[in-house]
């Protein structure tokens, strides 16, 4: 059946209109899936305080590297263990140490919160609790590493976690550095498992740090070095038992924030996967300014498209040049106008003929 000229000139339209609209359908989707815009180290305008947590169970620290890092104050014994937490899936590190013996020299892999973990696990559901059970009983994960258990216990709200990370760590010491790589190598791994899993939220509790310890600092310092550049997981909660001195967890994730603040180099990108969305927010403009000009159509849509990336990338590689004379902000608002003069100039550059705008050879024979 034939469409008639209204109906392929609404076609038409519609298909510019599509077309013109892929590149913020494409800033949609990468933000449904790291919805974080910041990047770099920007604390809460507001300090954490005992009261909060008490109250709240939980103090909002700020956004580190696209995460957002929250402290928190946790019962495991408690009914409504970890309820504040809003985004799903959860993911929740817990620890195991293969080589420690109780007192009566027998081996005791789980600490405290782990047991508790499999108590919680074998009432709610039995098979989770008899494969952690096994992997308590076995010899993973080794001494710095970690062993990713999914759970087939799904959306339960007693224990709304989906995947545990199990970490193969020792208690940090100040006379041997050997429990600080391990931990160092199991977090790197964390993180790398909490992206490839989809993770939204992430709960860190105090593994390798024995109660009301001031190496709590050291904790959060390695996981904010070991944190992914990318936002994801978007959210971390810092979490310690609700036993701890309230204002020495405080004091704690501080310290390490501030640390890990100040070691953040110049060229630390502001916003978080800065290139591809600076392109796409400015291949945007450009495809709105080319459509007074050209049909947009599928062939001038991938000759634009095509053509305004390679200069986008091209321009964002020289002003990547000015990384150690200008802060983070200063270089991405530097980008920013690029691209965009780039976007609402480049219909225009599109149309220059060279034999136009040189000089033709002269013949002075």
């Amino acid at each position: 059946m034939l469409l008639s000229p209204q109906s392929r000139a609404r076609l038409k339209a519609t298909l510019s209109v599509l077309l013109i609209l892929v590149p913020l359908i494409f800033l949609g989707l990468d933000y449904r899936h790291t919805p974080v815009l910041l990047s770099g180290c920007i604390p809460a305008h507001d300090k954490i305080t005992p009261r909060e947590l008490v109250k709240h169970e939980y103090g909002t620290q700020g956004t580190y590297k696209g995460h957002h890092v929250y402290l928190s104050l946790d019962d495991i014994y408690g009914q409504q263990y970890l309820s504040y937490v809003k985004h799903r899936p959860i993911a929740l590190v817990i620890a195991m140490n293969h080589e420690y013996k109780d007192a009566k020299g027998k081996n005791d892999p789980m600490g405290p919160m782990t047991t508790k973990i499999w108590e919680t696990l074998s009432r709610l559901s039995p098979q989770d609790g008899r494969e952690l059970g096994d992997i308590a009983r076995g010899s993973e994960p080794a001494l710095g590493w970690m062993k990713p258990f999914p759970l087939s216990l799904k959306n339960v709200d007693a224990f709304p976690v989906s995947y545990l990370y199990i970490v193969g760590v020792r208690f940090l010491s100040p006379i041997d550095d050997g429990p600080r790589r391990q931990l160092e190598h199991a977090l790197k791994e964390v993180i790398a498992q909490a992206r490839r899993d989809g993770i939204a939220s992430l709960i860190v509790p105090n593994v390798a740090v024995p109660m009301n310890d001031p190496s709590l600092a050291d904790l959060h310092e390695i996981l904010f070095t070991e944190a992914s550049p990318i936002g994801r997981p978007p959210e971390i909660y810092l979490s310690v038992f609700d036993k701890w001195n309230k204002q020495l967890a405080i004091d704690a994730v501080e310290s390490a924030w501030q640390d890990a603040c100040d070691a953040l180099p110049p060229s630390e990108p502001y916003l978080v996967e800065e290139e591809p969305r600076l392109i796409a927010a400015s291949l945007f403009v450009c495809l709105l300014v080319f459509a007074w000009f050209v049909p947009m159509t599928v062939k001038n849509w991938f000759i634009i498209t095509i053509f305004f990336i390679g200069m986008g990338v091209g321009a964002l590689a020289v002003t990547g040049l000015l990384k150690d004379y200008y802060s983070a902000e200063a270089r991405t608002g530097i980008q920013a106008i690029v691209l965009l003069v780039l976007a609402l100039l480049f219909p225009v550059l599109s149309k220059w003929n060279p034999s136009n705008v040189f000089d033709s050879k002269v013949d002075n024979a």
